[in-house]
């Protein structure tokens, strides 16, 4: 999808579009409802932002009738120009700023996808490695490998290291797993493929609860 930064102004506007393929497309287009038509009205669907004033809200209705998702920005939100120069200010640059800001935005979710993904690994690592090892030592292994995993992405998320500390927690399978497991096997009283199958069910379900109680607590 592209994403497109519109600079408006009463007479002209900016204009810059981020294609898929990393492409910048810059051009300045009279503030006319006929000619955002022709500009935008043959364009794939794409995600835009306008910074709010007295010309975006008709703006902004014309677009989404051209079939295009526009988001109107609050123009002293500072997080959304991160990637703002601080060279003189321009009409040129700031529709390229609020381009990134917007192409930025759809990286962070992906991103955020990512550390739910992220999670659910975690848990069912730790989850099948603790079956065969201490509790313990896995949490010692596991949980600065995610932390040095997460530290770059979504500001640093430790969700995914807390998924891989409680899901050390989780063992249920084997009689070496843990303490109560051993007992519980060696009372005689519960075969292994019993405690294995009971285990496995035990785990899963543990687990996706664990991953959902988590991105539940995050928001």
């Amino acid at each position: 999808m592209e994403h497109i930064g519109i600079d408006v102004h009463k007479n002209q506007s900016q204009v810059c579009i981020l294609t898929p393929e990393g492409e910048l497309i810059e051009k300045r287009i009279v503030t006319d409802r006929g000619r955002f038509a022709a500009v935008f009205g043959s364009r794939p669907q794409a995600r835009i932002l306008i910074e709010a004033s007295t010309e975006s809200e008709w703006v902004a209705r014309c677009l989404e009738e051209l079939g295009h998702e526009v988001i109107v920005a609050d123009p002293n939100y500072a997080p959304m120009y991160g990637h703002r120069s601080r060279r003189v200010k321009t009409d040129r640059r700031d529709a390229r700023a609020l381009a990134e800001a917007i192409g930025g935005a759809a990286l962070g979710r992906a991103s955020a996808l990512g550390i739910v993904a992220m999670v659910l690994i975690a848990v069912f690592v730790a989850n099948v490695m603790t079956e065969f090892m201490s509790n313990t030592a896995m949490a010692n292994l596991l949980i600065p490998m995610f932390l040095a995993l997460t530290a770059a992405d979504a500001g640093g998320s430790i969700l995914p290291a807390l998924g891989a500390t409680l899901g050390c927690s989780l063992a249920f399978c084997l009689p070496v797993a843990t303490p109560p497991n051993a007992i519980v096997y060696g009372s005689g009283h519960v075969p292994l493929t019993a405690m294995i199958r009971a285990g496995v069910l035990l785990d899963v379900g543990c687990g996706l609860l664990t991953w959902a109680g988590l991105l539940i607590l995050a928001g």
